[in-house]
């Protein structure tokens, strides 16, 4: 009987990018820390909490190919962040790494990236030259003029800080007053009024009103629960909202809302005919009544 084939997966490859140029110079040193980053696609990014990195070839370790990996990978935004240094230099090579879900559970893979890595050297030409000691002898008066001028000094010190500790004794501390800090609800429902103050109702008008909103409304999310809303994308912002334990019917409500926002923002004006006077203050209106309804679920906390 024929032996049935072993059945095979592939795992996606995904792009390996650096944060940022170095600045330094067109190559890195030994013992540089460059941190890289890999876009997550949401499928996988809504899988993963954490997330390992591991060296593909088990029998090519990363320390004996020149590099040391940072254990500790970090998930900001749908992007996996890690560090890496060279350990010897030359042109390197970071090998394909496995991103594991957990241990034995890859879910993708890096691809490979070149890096070139300058040696730290050091010039002799450029090491200083000590200069040769010369020895200074002072008459005994000089000698004697210094020592009684450091014990001047000395007395003046003493009885300027006998000073100061007479005054401090004497002198009641000044009772700080305190400006508590605005509400993060207030602060939203203020912006959102001068919004729709600076932008009264008119076809025109829809564009700047549905970009307010949405960027009001992910200050307040991103103040209220401590998360990085302002730069993420609607998809981006509810897997965050999500992790918070937010009621799927609240989740519901903020995900129809940013719907019809993003339709506006990113259509030609021309889509947006059927937008009337009450569908352009509903905008206001399901905004203060998120706003209202978390800023006292979050007062109770």
């Amino acid at each position: 009987m024929a032996q049935e084939p072993t059945p095979t997966f592939s795992i996606p490859t995904l792009q390996t990018e650096f944060t940022q140029k170095n600045q330094a110079g067109p190559q890195y040193q030994v013992g540089d820390r460059i941190q890289l980053n890999i876009r997550i696609p949401l499928e996988l990014a809504q899988e993963l909490n954490t997330v390992q990195l591991k060296n593909s070839d088990e029998n090519n370790p990363l320390d004996k190919q020149g590099w040391y990996l940072d254990p500790s990978p970090q998930i900001i935004n749908g992007n996996l962040r890690f560090i890496i240094s060279p350990v010897k230099s030359g042109k390197l090579v970071l090998p394909e790494l496995l991103i594991l879900k957990e241990e034995n559970h890859p879910l993708a893979k890096t691809t490979p990236v070149n890096i070139d890595v300058a040696e730290l050297t050091q010039n002799p030409a450029s090491k200083p030259t000590l200069l040769d000691t010369i020895s200074i002898s002072l008459p005994l008066k000089f000698a004697l003029l210094g020592i009684l001028l450091i014990f001047m000094i000395i007395g003046v010190a003493a009885f300027i800080y006998k000073k100061y500790l007479s005054h401090k004794k004497n002198t009641r501390p000044n009772t700080e007053i305190k400006i508590p800090a605005t509400p993060d609800h207030v602060i939203a429902l203020r912006d959102l009024n001068m919004l729709y103050e600076q932008y009264p109702y008119s076809k025109e008008n829809l564009k700047p009103i549905a970009f307010g909103v949405s960027q009001i409304l992910k200050n307040f999310f991103s103040a209220r629960f401590k998360i990085d809303a302002r730069e993420s994308t609607t998809d981006e912002m509810m897997v965050l909202l999500k992790q918070e334990v937010l009621p799927e019917q609240d989740l519901k409500k903020i995900r129809a809302l940013f719907q019809s926002l993003d339709l506006i923002k990113f259509t030609v004006l021309s889509h947006h005919q059927h937008f009337q006077k009450g569908d352009y203050y509903e905008f206001r209106d399901l905004t203060k009544e998120l706003i209202e309804a978390w800023s006292l679920k979050g007062d109770q906390q």
